[in-house]
């Protein structure tokens, strides 16, 4: 393993961007802000990238789109991996607009 000389982040900013259950994506919507935040607040700054995998409910034929389980995947891996794999301090806080 190489040795990163860099010194830690403060911390990873999981920023949830709106309008994307319905359009969008995190580049096209907040990749400006994500840079602006990563530079004021000296973080790692993640961005969920909505599924297009629509569960299908095991009682009934309903297939349903669920964007919260996307973000809970994402919390659950940077909760596990992300400050080791980020070069942060394990801090977690979210961020997000409409979501």
């Amino acid at each position: 393993p190489k040795k990163c000389d860099s010194p830690k982040l403060q911390g990873i900013c999981l920023h949830v961007h709106g309008g994307g259950w319905l359009w969008g994506d995190s580049h096209h919507q907040v990749a400006h802000r994500c840079l602006e935040m990563a530079s004021s607040l000296n973080a790692a700054v993640v961005s969920v990238e909505y599924s297009l995998f629509c569960r299908v409910n095991r009682h009934s034929d309903e297939k349903t789109f669920d964007p919260v389980n996307d973000v809970s995947i994402a919390v659950d891996w940077l909760e596990s991996n992300g400050a080791k794999e980020l070069n942060t301090h394990p801090l977690l806080v979210a961020s997000g607009e409409s979501s």
